[in-house]
């Protein structure tokens, strides 16, 4: 539906229309589950592959632990009335 006002626009018209025939219902079904079926797909391949992109073949080893960086830590304590707000 055209829409007509400082812009011009489409609009979703939500009233409802005339039933369905059996045939035409059947038909509009069908492509539903169609379209269905694609996203299932497409959905299970994306989750396939984003899984197999994060797995390495690289075991951590439980003995060593990642070593953190505390180049970046003050070596003493802050004294709080050295903050200038």
């Amino acid at each position: 539906m055209l829409e007509e006002g400082k812009q011009t626009y489409y609009a979703i018209n939500f009233q409802r229309g005339e039933k369905l025939s059996e045939k035409s219902y059947d038909t509009a079904l069908a492509r539903m589950k169609e379209v269905h079926d694609n996203c299932v797909e497409i959905d299970t391949s994306r989750a396939m592959r984003i899984v197999k992109d994060s797995s390495t073949d690289v075991v951590p080893d439980p003995e060593v632990a990642p070593q953190e960086d505390v180049s970046d830590y003050p070596k003493d304590d802050i004294n709080p009335d050295d903050i200038p707000f």
